[in-house]
């Protein structure tokens, strides 16, 4: 029997492993002693899978052979998450060492299982140390894999001893091809704001405020309380450890959002020339010392990040027929997105009121479009690619 071992929380979608159970795969999800920030995801888990605490006394107990995966990932020295929450590095820190425990015992035993590193656009090294701690860690894993090439171009750039190991390109944290409406409703011409906004100069915030934006959490709208069923807020892709409320947000956001046209991904510091410095100083932003630094005053990320991140929010978007506005075409899933006409490319404040004056017909074009090409933004494939790494 396939087996698969997880290693922590995860983060966006924890749900969708449960793909794995559906397929007869047995699921063993390994709790670390340190959390991940705001997650909450364990007895979510449990209602698929077996959860057990971690002790290196285990390792011998997991029954590692030819049809077992091992899978550890995420977050690591994202620098500016690190000091916004300390314990985000324990955690990381933690789950790498317990997949290089793992790994190594399986290799020393000659196991046969396939142990797995997946990365997502909150990595980074930033200093020799961790570079040298991140590749004596991943050692013994067989194969990476990233959301996209550019995140695994910043990887091998960093992790030399990475580029003998097999690479995948595969978005993990996405949900299941079930969760993705195709959106057919009436269109209402505006621009919904999920999350984090945008981190550029104030002329340009200003500019924005005289657009049709709804910004989520919606806080102090009191009209948001009248309408029965409406929410403050959604949580669609996590931070819960209650399947039925997830599965409810979820609902809830189609019903009551998804007539809206548009949803503004992360501008980040894009109109103030991000992209462009990007391109020209790539390989300073990749370099240890370059990690550190944003793009300008005004950013609370790293210059490379917005390359190198699959955005949660995009998701969000897509699984409920909204189009994308995005801010860059660097990585392979962006360059997908515009290339299938699944999302619309914003290079200043003006584009984006533009987009308000789009045919209702090129609009339904699009939803049909997002619908049609959904394997680029749900796990149902990723899942398959994992388990077809096992030789069993």
């Amino acid at each position: 029997m396939k087996k698969l071992i997880w290693i922590g929380e995860g983060c966006w979608f924890p749900d969708s492993l449960k793909i794995f159970c559906e397929r007869g795969v047995q699921i063993t999800v390994i709790r670390s002693s340190q959390k991940y920030g705001w997650a909450k995801h364990y007895k979510l888990f449990e209602s698929f899978a077996k959860v057990v605490d971690w002790n290196s006394g285990i390792v011998s107990e997991l029954a590692l052979d030819n049809e077992t995966v091992v899978i550890g990932g995420g977050n690591f020295m994202n620098i500016s998450k690190e000091y916004v929450n300390p314990g985000i590095m324990e955690y990381a820190h933690e789950q790498l060492d317990i997949l290089y425990r793992i790994s190594k015992f399986n290799s020393e035993y000659h196991s046969g299982a396939k142990c797995i590193r997946w990365f997502n656009g909150d990595t980074g090294f930033g200093t020799p140390e961790n570079i040298e701690l991140f590749s004596n860690k991943i050692q013994y894993v067989d194969t990476l894999i990233f959301d996209n090439d550019q995140l695994r171009e910043f990887v091998l750039t960093n992790i030399p001893s990475a580029r003998d190991k097999n690479t995948l390109i595969g978005w993990i944290e996405t949900p299941l091809e079930r969760f993705v409406n195709h959106n057919n409703r009436s269109i209402n011409k505006q621009i919904c704001c999920l999350g984090r906004f945008l981190c550029s100069t104030p002329s340009y915030i200003t500019n924005f405020k005289q657009l049709p934006i709804k910004k989520y959490p919606l806080k102090h709208l009191n009209l948001i309380d009248r309408i029965k069923g409406r929410k403050r807020g959604y949580q669609m892709a996590g931070a819960t450890d209650n399947m039925d409320a997830l599965l409810r947000a979820r609902e809830l956001f189609y019903r009551f959002e998804s007539t809206c046209a548009f949803g503004l991904s992360h501008m980040y510091d894009t109109f103030s020339g991000s992209v462009e410095d990007y391109r020209r100083h790539k390989d300073f932003y990749f370099s240890i010392f370059g990690q550190n630094f944003p793009h300008n005053v005004c950013s609370c990320y790293e210059a490379y990040y917005p390359f190198c991140n699959n955005v949660n929010k995009d998701v969000c978007y897509l699984m409920n027929g909204i189009i994308p506005l995005i801010s860059h075409m660097e990585h392979n899933v962006y360059r997908e997105m515009i290339k299938r006409e699944m999302a619309i490319l914003i290079k200043n404040p003006w584009d984006v009121k533009n987009v308000l004056n789009m045919p209702n017909q090129a609009i339904q074009r699009y939803r049909d479009n997002i619908y049609k090409n959904r394997d680029l933004f749900t796990f149902d494939h990723v899942a398959d690619m994992i388990m077809d790494l096992s030789s069993g």
